[in-house]
C-alpha cells in the first residue's frame, strides 16, 4: 500500500549541501517534493523492476518474461536506451532526491546493463558504472545556461556500443569564456576557434 499521510508532522525538513557544491542562483519551481512524506509516496510509486522476453523465439509468450536480475529488489529508472546491438541498456536510474529542483535533476547514476549476464555468462559484470550525478542545482540562470556535469549519454548509432556524451568547456555558464583551440590545417597553416562545449565517445 502507498504510505499513508502521517497524523503528526515528521521533524523540520532539512536540505545538506553536497561535497564540491558551488553557490549558484536558483530557480523557482512548482509541484517539487516537500517533507519526507513526498520522498515516501515518490519512491513508491516510481520504483520498479524490469522485465525482458526473447523477441527471436518462434513462439513468444509474454507469459514467459523473465526479470532483468540488474533492476532485481526494484530501481527508480530515468531514461533506459538499448544498445544499437540489442544486448546492452544504458540505463539513468535516480538516486538522490531535492526540494528545490524538479526531478530532471535530481542525482542519477548512469550505468549499462549487460542483458545476457546470468546468462551466457556467469562471471560477467552485470553493471558497468558510467557515472554518478549529484543534484544538478547549479546551473545558471542565463539562456544558454547548461549543467557543468556530463550530460546527454546516448549509444553511437553507428557502433555496436559506443557511448556519446556532452560536457561544458565552460563549466555550463555562458558568461565564462570559451575554450580556444588551435586547428592544424596542413599545409603549415593553423586557426584558432573557440568552442563552449565537447562531444567524447566512451568505448
Amino acid at each position: 500500500e502507498p504510505p499513508s499521510e502521517p497524523t503528526v508532522p515528521i521533524g523540520p525538513s532539512i536540505q545538506n549541501v553536497g561535497v564540491g557544491a558551488k553557490k549558484a542562483p536558483g530557480r523557482t519551481y512548482q509541484d517539487l517534493l516537500r517533507n519526507q512524506h513526498d520522498e515516501n509516496k515518490f519512491k513508491y510509486y516510481l520504483t520498479t523492476e524490469l522485465m525482458k522476453v526473447d523477441m527471436t523465439s518462434d513462439n513468444i509468450k509474454y507469459d514467459s518474461a523473465s526479470i532483468v536480475i540488474q533492476s532485481k529488489g526494484g530501481f527508480i529508472p530515468y531514461s533506459i536506451e538499448s544498445s544499437p546491438c540489442g544486448r546492452y541498456l544504458l540505463v539513468e536510474s535516480i538516486t538522490d532526491l531535492s526540494y528545490s529542483v524538479p526531478m530532471n535533476r535530481f542525482g542519477k547514476d548512469i550505468a549499462v546493463w549487460d542483458l545476457l549476464a546470468g546468462e551466457e555468462r556467469k562471471t560477467a559484470n552485470i553493471i558497468l558504472p558510467v557515472v554518478s550525478k549529484p543534484v544538478d542545482d547549479e546551473i545558471p540562470l542565463s539562456f544558454d545556461g547548461c549543467s557543468r556535469h556530463k550530460r546527454q549519454f546516448q549509444f553511437h548509432p553507428c557502433f555496436p556500443h559506443t557511448l556519446l556524451y556532452a560536457h561544458a568547456l565552460d563549466g555550463g555558464d555562458p558568461k565564462n569564456d570559451p575554450v580556444v583551440v588551435v586547428v592544424d590545417e596542413g599545409d603549415d597553416e593553423s586557426s584558432s576557434k573557440s568552442y563552449r562545449d565537447a562531444i567524447y565517445t566512451q568505448g
